[in-house]
């Protein structure tokens, strides 16, 4: 889909949307395909994070 569409089903601002669409195609969470619409090829992400000293709960 476009980000336009994804922006509109999740009810947030465009710019933001774009932002993070940006942002997860850097990291390859998210893909563009020749029309620019993005897809996740995937089925599960998991995303294991550091977290800096002291803070962990």
């Amino acid at each position: 889909m476009s980000i336009a569409e994804l922006a509109r089903r999740v009810k947030r601002d465009y710019k933001n949307v774009h932002g993070d669409i940006e942002k997860l195609t850097e990291w390859q969470a998210v893909e563009k395909n020749e029309k620019g619409q993005i897809f996740a090829p995937y089925t599960e992400i998991i995303v294991d994070v550091l977290l800096p000293r002291g803070r962990a709960a």
